[in-house]
């Protein structure tokens, strides 16, 4: 398992958002300790999706996910896991990506979708006053979220 830290969360939901409408995806690398990478020595590859279908599959080019790994072991990391997004629905593995996994035994997955912000319940307002008045404020949460209402949310695990 990898650790979701707040920086790893972070770039994984910037990453994800960048790619919108269509899946992100990458591989993930964790270095020796002495490495000096942040948040327990993890990077993140991104890689470019070559789905015939991108905006609800993901696939990263053989020729790519070669460089990509000749690049880890050149640094002298090691492949962790993979990462990609679902957009427009929850972050939980879909049969296509149980059945890609076993491609890839004993890696973690992440998954970034998209859910309910936790704060305001997905309305895109908090409860804010002014003097004796009810104002709805935006949600510092999820402030300019698209779609409104809405935050990142993690599936983290192994699916073979």
């Amino acid at each position: 398992m990898i650790e979701l830290t707040d920086w790893l969360r972070r770039e994984l939901a910037r990453r994800a958002d960048q790619e919108a409408p269509q899946e992100a995806c990458g591989l993930i690398s964790r270095a020796k300790p002495a490495r000096g990478l942040p948040e327990g020595g993890i990077a993140l590859w991104a890689a470019e999706n070559a789905s015939s279908d991108p905006e609800h599959h993901f696939a990263i080019d053989p020729d790519t996910l070669l460089g990509i790994t000749k690049q880890i072991e050149a640094r002298g990391e090691t492949l962790v896991g993979v990462y990609h997004s679902h957009p427009g629905g929850v972050a939980a593995p879909s049969p296509e990506d149980v059945e890609t996994a076993a491609q890839w035994p004993g890696l973690t997955w992440i998954i970034v979708g998209r859910g309910p912000c936790e704060r305001c319940g997905g309305s895109g307002e908090v409860d804010a006053t002014s003097g004796d008045e009810y104002t709805g404020a935006p949600c510092p949460d999820c402030e300019g979220s698209d779609p409104p209402g809405s935050a990142p949310v993690f599936w983290n695990g192994v699916l073979a």
